[in-house]
């Protein structure tokens, strides 16, 4: 289903601009709607601009659950069992890993996978990402400082629980937290990467690690193509919150708690998108 997803990338992003715009990021609560080229905001000496667009397709708008939903372009209504299909799934397999995770931590699964039902309002959601195709990067052999200056995606930490990646192509990236040196992930066909997020740093007390990333031009001859992904970000409910699970952990102060709600917003500031939280 994943490759159904990334045929309807294709097309998505095919739409003209004016229209993208429509529901940009920026006139929709939080991250839900398209995100734009260059729009990340960025605080190194460098002021680079980002290269790469998402369609965020929230859950809860898909399965109908928001009283005041993105109104997506036709394209993505017209393929709406799919993308129940799909989320469903995601979800799913978003909580296996909880459960397994929960299990390997010394928490009751049920402590994990009730803070994320998928019935219940969340950030959870579907991206649909593009980096455009470089001529120039794919007769060069890129250094990291070239790589860094063709960014997709800076770098960052996810936000959530777990995500859910397919990618076809080369470009993602994760920090070495030892060397701090950016490695390539190699996509594997068939498979998704696994990243767990922000959350499960807070759920798991401090036990599992949320990995920094990004995403760069591709290495190679590959860098000449359009890359294109597909993302489930799985994150725990809105008025979840992120605090230690772990049996005998000393609960954080009042003032340093956060809920899953409060910190998307917080997080989604740092990273340079305008949030409109009156819808």
């Amino acid at each position: 289903m994943a490759n159904k997803l990334e045929a309807l990338s294709h097309q998505a992003f095919r739409i003209p601009l004016e229209q993208k715009q429509e529901v940009a990021v920026a006139r929709y609560r939080s991250l839900f709607g398209y995100k734009a080229a260059g729009i990340v905001a960025q605080h190194d000496p460098y002021k680079r601009h980002d290269r790469g667009e998402f369609w965020n397709l929230s859950k809860d708008d898909i399965l109908g659950q928001h009283e005041n939903p993105v109104p997506y372009p036709p394209i993505f209504q017209d393929v709406r069992p799919m993308l129940i299909d799909y989320i469903q799934k995601a979800h799913n397999i978003g909580m296996l890993i909880l459960e397994i995770l929960a299990s390997r931590l010394g928490i009751k699964p049920e402590e994990m996978t009730s803070r994320h039902k998928i019935q219940c309002e969340s950030g959870d959601h579907l991206r649909l990402a593009f980096g455009p195709g470089d001529y120039e990067a794919a007769n060069t052999e890129l250094t990291r400082s070239e790589a860094e200056t063709r960014i997709n995606t800076f770098a960052h930490t996810d936000f959530g629980s777990v995500t859910l990646l397919f990618n076809w192509m080369g470009g993602l990236q994760i920090e070495n937290p030892e060397t701090k040196a950016w490695e390539w992930v190699l996509p594997i066909p068939g498979c998704a990467i696994l990243n767990l997020g922000d959350a499960m740093v807070e759920f798991s007390g401090g036990t599992v690690s949320s990995g920094k990333h990004r995403v760069v031009a591709a290495p190679g001859e590959q860098a000449a193509y359009n890359r294109y992904s597909v993302v489930y970000f799985v994150r725990p409910e809105n008025d979840v919150v992120l605090e230690s699970l772990t049996p005998g952990t000393i609960p954080k102060p009042e003032d340093e708690r956060w809920t899953a709600g409060e910190w998307v917003d917080m997080r989604s500031r740092q990273f340079g998108h305008t949030i409109n939280t009156a819808n």
